[in-house]
């Protein structure tokens, strides 16, 4: 039997009848199944990368609402200030392995990769998530139109430790890791070295190269790193 969208919007019952005439709505016997509801709404961000002020996210949105509501977006949203910060309508690609543990209409086509301009948009302290919106409406982000969200909100994690130092000929260097979940939105990395007692900056320098670190990920998944870095240090008296 056909499916139509007002279907999926609540429940419905399946009823299997017996009927002793043709058009089946005389001298006939019923058994009514368990209702079923049309409500799955499941997603997950596999991948998250900032590149040159730009968002890119890989996830996959199954959702039973995809049968009527058919556009799709990616909107990057600040809870702290109650605004949007970026939204793109996005396609969808095959996504198999989701259709193998997913019952949702759309499950077997429901990954996506979008890019979001976040360029000076980002807060440091801010909480964020990720919405994925399916939509009637193919303006905007959706947000005219019948539409169903899953919010994702998204982590701000902040661990580190300094595995060791060395102070020669002049030059401190360090190594350690910082898993700092604001490194998606912010992606340039700097160690500084600050004097606790006359309160000043004694020497600062950017992060270029990060070594990655599995036994860090395990604890803290994903996006930790080694940093090591050689800062100047200042001569001390005498």
């Amino acid at each position: 039997m056909p499916l139509k969208a007002a279907m999926v919007e609540g429940q419905i019952w399946v009823i299997s009848r017996y009927s002793a005439t043709k058009d089946a709505n005389e001298n006939y016997t019923d058994y009514w199944f368990a209702p079923i509801s049309f409500n799955a709404n499941m997603a997950g961000i596999t991948s998250i990368k900032n590149e040159n002020g730009q968002l890119t996210i890989n996830g996959y949105h199954a959702a039973d609402a995809a049968y009527g509501e058919t556009n799709h977006y990616i909107i990057l949203f600040d809870t702290t200030a109650n605004r949007q910060v970026a939204a793109a309508k996005t396609q969808s690609a095959a996504t198999p392995a989701i259709a193998r543990g997913l019952a949702a209409y759309n499950a077997a086509d429901s990954g996506f990769t979008t890019t979001l301009p976040v360029s000076n948009n980002i807060v440091s302290g801010h909480q964020y998530a990720i919405v994925l919106r399916y939509s009637t409406s193919a303006n905007g982000n959706g947000g005219d139109g019948h539409y169903t969200d899953k919010w994702l909100p998204l982590t701000t994690s902040n661990q580190g430790s300094l595995d060791s130092f060395n102070i020669s000929n002049g030059h401190l260097a360090v190594a350690g890791w910082n898993a700092n979940d604001f490194a998606v939105a912010a992606p340039y990395h700097f160690l500084i070295v600050f004097d606790n007692t006359t309160r000043t900056q004694v020497a600062a320098q950017r992060v270029i190269n990060s070594v990655s670190r599995d036994d860090v990920a395990k604890v803290y998944p994903p996006g930790c790193y080694r940093r090591r870095i050689r800062l100047p240090s200042r001569p001390g008296p005498g």
